[in-house]
């Protein structure tokens, strides 16, 4: 049932409310809402001090949840400031409920009806006062808890920040507060730092956006400059050719630039796409469960119009005897230049499925197949209007190219034709020499130095970052759309909303011409086209540049001069072993260069001369290293016994002794070295079997050259009699073994700290869609869809739940999970997980084994994973276009 009782309040006065009752504590004494309301323009400024019981908190955000709402809408951006304790024991002890202060924007001089919605809601009248001194403090009281650390719009943990930066940024702008400061590097510093294989674009344009209302004149200025130099790359030095060196056919058709991921059979590219499936379009699924989807391969196989059938998976191997996956950059997520290259054996009918594929697509609309020419050779070409199919498709004898590239298109075309082929290049081929075809990987990927030259050179970089700054301008206009509709402003255009102040002036062309645009109510770039299938880089020329291009591309030329030096191919191939039904071996072999030369150099000089000797198994332990070093050899290992602490609150809390939180070993043969420091604790001499006790609790056990430390008695006196190493097969500097996980004393321990921060991943996507709601005034019922279109995503549950929109038992609809269920016991508040949950990696990894091999040209690693695969799940079924979320007008949104 909601409790209201409605009083007339004026500045500074008091209005006695009855709230709800917290559960269990019976009937609470009526508590004093102290109300404050200033008007002004272009807004008044007001101030709410709420008692608040635990019986009030919303679920599942607690006093995040709380909302303020006004009948005709007129309260705007409120900022809440939390108390440090609430409610409950401490409520008990004071005999009265610690207050939250809720400050808040308003337009009009007439009484505001305010509702405070918590888990019940409460009515009230505030009618404003003038009090122009108190007016400049109350506002001021307002931007400093609008903009403070761990405040509403405080970005949290996983908790997309974009949304909150613009609002600061633009308020700040308007009322001539102090512009909050960019948190971490510019987006100058930070763009010059990515060498850009697989750029994330989010930090780059939150910073951006930063810069256009702080720095404007960062994007001004003609392109009027030729391109800059590229960079001084010289090829490395390598190895006369031995025996001859098989390639496999495919390479002959690759261009010497493009990223090569070959997977030798159809069976090889099924099982990537089953496994990525399996972990929910993601491989970063393996690492965490993700609160954001970017649905990559709904994405490629929607650009491209080729998707897997029944009948392919049953006739594939014997139609198609290779497939790769090439292309000139990794970025999926804003349209990238890449495609399939397949080799046939029939070709005939491998022509018909994709003609039929094509033809299917044709018929459900929106899309337009032309004969295009390119090299002298015509070519289908299927594209919608708003870019999301984008499909060439190229047959050149038995190897047939789909892709989104035009340019990509002409390269495989004139590779055929022996125009500088992949398979030509010294540098793939002494790769093949050392991963041969004969080994028959899974995958065997190679990144080729002609590949980082284009990728980093002056053409690709530029564009680069013009595309970053192109998805900036789309934020900031989509942002500004949204928060001029929240205040009741019809405006359209740019130009009123940079007159109201929602842009900041300088927003229009860019240097390059180009400018964010609204057309039929969707956002777009006007040169490279709609959010999330922008025309790829490759195909964007780069004929001038501005002058801040050029001095950008100059200080990223010499951060890489000093950082790197030198640009050299990345190769690793990937085989893939069935252990048993539910189980597989993952074996990796890579061969890299390290981005940092500096620190590299430094690592050199510690290790020592690699050999065949590894640290044998110690039993009792979850996990153990052991590094080579120049002046002996560093080793050591985890127990797996549960250590004495605790997670509360995400934090890790030792409950026991501090030398108990790690249980294990640390040892080095030969000189002390970097242990050194461990021997000034001990001052007293080793008994007769080598033991004796330091400082701090620590003890010591020496055996001949080698020593060995824990801070426990009984690890050493168990470990020390079980330590030896054996020959291996690889020579080695750095080893590091870890067992299997599933089974782990640790585990439960790791289990709810991963928990923890899971639940505070999924909690992040349920703020966003409250500041949808709260402070852009976006219709509850869709912020969900908005803020996917925005960030051009799909919300998920990292805890496997589902968003919905809930009506709570006070009347107001809140976005929630499923996995936050009521019924659920009361989950939102819970800090153990739920019985079943096991948060990757601990739900797959049976044991990892890693070895390295440090020289002057790279790093060599050998990684086996032992990984327990999920049971299937149903294949997803691919989205009809019209149904695409992402291309919805901005403005097909109910009135205010």
């Amino acid at each position: 049932m909601t409790t209201t009782v409605e009083r007339v309040c004026w500045a500074a006065t008091a209005v006695t409310v009855l709230f709800g009752f917290a559960p269990g504590k019976g009937a609470r004494a009526a508590q004093q809402i102290t109300a404050e309301a200033i008007p002004g323009r272009p807004f008044g400024v007001g101030r709410l001090i709420v008692p608040v019981v635990p019986g009030m908190m919303p679920e599942p955000l607690g006093l995040d949840g709380i909302l303020l709402e006004e009948a005709s809408g007129r309260v705007y951006y409120p900022a809440c400031e939390t108390p440090s304790l609430v409610g409950g024991f401490f409520a008990d002890l004071v005999s009265a409920a610690p207050r939250v202060t809720i400050y808040f924007l308003f337009t009009g001089d007439e009484p505001l009806e305010i509702t405070v919605a918590g888990r019940q809601r409460i009515r009230l009248v505030v009618a404003p006062r003038p009090a122009p001194r108190a007016y400049v403090r109350l506002l001021r009281a307002w931007w400093r808890q609008y903009t403070a650390e761990g405040g509403l719009l405080e970005p949290k943990s996983d908790y997309p920040p974009m949304a909150a930066n613009y609002l600061k940024l633009m308020l700040a702008r308007r009322f001539g507060l102090p512009t909050p400061q960019l948190r971490g590097k510019s987006w100058e510093e930070w763009f010059r730092t990515q060498l850009g294989l697989a750029l994330s674009t989010e930090p780059l344009r939150t910073a951006m956006m930063h810069s256009r209302f702080a720095s404007p004149d960062a994007f001004a200025g003609p392109a009027e400059e030729p391109l800059p130099a590229p960079w001084p790359d010289e090829a490395p030095t390598l190895p006369p050719p031995g025996e001859p060196i098989e390639i496999e056919p495919l390479a002959g058709h690759v261009p010497a630039e493009s990223f090569y991921c070959r997977f030798g059979s159809f069976t090889n590219f099924l099982w990537l796409q089953d496994t990525l499936q399996k972990w929910g379009g993601d491989f970063q699924n393996l690492v965490a469960l993700r609160s954001l989807n970017y649905e990559i391969r709904r994405r490629m196989e929607q650009q491209l119009v080729i998707r897997q059938s029944a009948l392919a998976r049953l006739l594939g191997e014997s139609v198609v005897a290779d497939v790769a996956i090439v292309g000139f950059d990794l970025y999926f997520h804003e349209g990238a230049s890449f495609g399939l290259l397949f080799q046939a054996r029939n070709s005939m009918l491998f022509a018909a499925d994709i003609t039929q594929q094509r033809r299917e697509r044709l018929k459900q609309g929106d899309v337009t197949e032309e004969t295009v020419t390119i090299a002298g050779k015509e070519v289908s070409y299927l594209h919608s209007g708003d870019g999301v199919v984008r499909s060439y498709y190229v047959p050149d004898g038995d190897f047939h190219l789909v892709t989104s590239s035009r340019t990509l298109a002409e390269r495989f075309l004139e590779a055929g034709q022996g125009v500088r082929p992949l398979a030509d290049n010294p540098e793939f081929r002494y790769a093949r020499s050392l991963f041969p075809v004969s080994r028959q990987d899974t995958a065997f990927v190679h990144v080729s130095r002609d590949f980082l030259r284009k990728l980093t050179g002056p053409e690709y970089r530029i564009e680069t970052e013009r595309r970053v700054q192109a998805l900036a301008d789309m934020d900031l206009l989509e942002l500004a759309l949204l928060a001029a509709a929240g205040e009741g402003l019809d405006a359209r255009e740019p130009d009123e909303l940079i007159e109201a102040g929602f842009l900041p002036p300088s927003f229009g062309p860019r240097s390059d011409g180009s400018r964010a645009v609204l057309e039929n109510g969707v956002v777009l770039d006007s040169l490279r086209g709609r959010r999330g299938a922008f025309i790829p880089i490759a195909d964007m020329p780069v004929a001038s540049v501005s002058r801040y291009e050029t001095e950008m591309y100059r200080r990223f030329l010499d951060h890489y001069a000093t950082q790197w030096r030198r640009l050299d191919p990345i190769t690793a191939a990937v085989r893939r072993e069935s252990v048993d039904q539910a189980r597989d071996r993952i074996v990796v072999d890579a061969r890299v260069t390290p981005l940092a030369k500096e620190n590299f150099d430094r690592l050199m000089q510690s290790l020592g001369p690699a050999d065949r000797l590894r640290h044998a198994a110690v039993a009792g332990n979850i996990g153990q290293f052991e590094v080579v070093l120049n002046r002996g050899r560093l080793f050591g290992g985890l127990a797996d016994i549960v250590p004495p602490i605790e997670v509360r609150d995400g934090r890790i809390v030792p409950t026991g002794r501090l030398r108990d939180v790690m249980i294990g070993y640390i040892g080095q043969t030969g000189e002390p070295g970097i242990l050194a420091k461990f021997n000034r604790t001990f001052s007293l001499r080793p008994d007769a079997y080598g033991f004796s006790r330091g400082l701090f609790g620590l003890w010591r056990r020496e055996m001949g050259d080698m020593s060995v430390y824990s801070f426990q008695y009984e690890v050493l006196a168990a470990v020390t009699p079980q330590l030896r190493w054996e020959e291996t097969d690889r020579e080695a500097q750095i080893r590091l073994s870890l067992g299997d996980l599933s089974a782990a004393q640790i585990t439960p321990l790791l289990n709810s700290y991963v928990y923890w921060r899971t639940k505070q991943t999924s909690l992040g996507n349920l703020r966003l869609l409250r500041d949808f709601q709260q402070q852009l005034h976006v219709p509850v019922e869709d912020c969900k869809t908005l803020a996917e279109l925005l960030l051009d995503v799909k919300l998920q549950c990292p805890l496997q739940g589902e968003y919905v929109l809930q009506t709570d038992e006070g009347g107001t609809p809140r976005w929630t999970s499923t996995a936050f269920a009521p019924d659920l016991e009361r989950r939102f508040l819970a800090t153990a997980p739920p019985p079943g949950f096991l948060t990757p990696p601990l739900n797959w990894l049976r044991g990892l084994e890693v070895e390295a091999l440090v020289a002057p040209e790279g790093v060599t690693a050998h990684v086996e994973v032992l990984m327990e695969t999920p049971a299937e799940t149903p294949a997803e079924t691919p989205a009809a276009p019209p149904a695409d979320t992402a291309g919805a007008p901005l403005q097909d949104r109910p009135s205010q």
